[in-house]
């Protein structure tokens, strides 16, 4: 599909909010539903549910990222990582325990930024495994986009940016005073309500509407393709 022209997929209970789409380094695309994985080799045109051979068999996923060859998901049982080349292969970060996971964002040197349900923004180093707590919030945060040294968080409702030292907020949509939002490509944000969606471009630092948003969207994956759910629809935009 073309650029802002939508397309129903057929529902599935199973693959309903959507909470994160990644590429693998092997061409295929993951998606974390919050009943479980699934798998496409056809760049999404038909999915496949992935089954765990370790944990979390059961735990509700809630976000997804590859961090060079390695899986990071994100559920309401804690943060896991797969072993190099093997997705199916999960074992827990110890250091962050059971806490839901939010939100993650893999940055350029492949450290891994985690947003929690209790509010903090960490960075995880999948090699290492050292974690460094970088800012506490009121709310659940959710890292969405690397810009340099600064960070787009979304914490109830609330777009921020951080940067080493210094937390401010970034200006919402015209009208809306609480959003909902993930990062695009191209290091735009994609932003939403009840009623509306907008796209914030990078390059002119200007939100736009997007043509025939669903109403009622609940979940959205970005990635070159972007998955919106409702609960009741599967929609694709290309």
């Amino acid at each position: 599909p073309q650029a802002n022209i939508w397309v129903r997929r057929a529902p599935d209970w199973a693959v309903l909010d959507a909470e994160g789409l990644a590429l693998s380094p092997d061409g295929a695309w993951y998606l974390a539903a919050q009943r479980g994985l699934f798998i496409s080799w056809s760049n999404g045109a038909s999915w496949k549910q992935v089954k765990f051979s370790t944990r979390p068999h059961f735990a509700e996923l809630t976000a997804l990222a590859f961090a060079g060859d390695r899986m990071v998901m994100g559920s309401k049982a804690g943060l896991f990582v797969s072993e190099p080349g093997a997705p199916k292969q999960l074992r827990p970060v110890a250091a962050l325990g059971d806490c839901t996971i939010a939100g993650l964002l893999v940055e350029q040197a492949g450290t891994v930024l985690v947003g929690t349900a209790d509010g903090r923004l960490a960075r995880w180093d999948p090699h290492t495994g050292q974690l460094d707590v970088l800012a506490v919030f009121n709310g659940a945060c959710k890292p969405l986009a690397q810009r340099g040294p600064a960070v787009d968080v979304l914490s109830a409702g609330t777009l921020y940016s951080v940067a080493p030292g210094q937390v401010s907020t970034i200006a919402p949509p015209e009208g809306a005073k609480r959003v909902d939002a993930v990062a695009a490509p191209q290091g735009d944000l994609i932003a939403w309500n009840a009623a509306h969606g907008w796209r914030l471009e990078e390059a002119s630092g200007a939100w736009t509407g997007l043509a025939q948003w669903p109403p009622h969207v609940k979940s959205v994956a970005a990635g070159a393709r972007t998955v919106v759910t409702d609960r009741s629809q599967v929609n694709v935009v290309g």
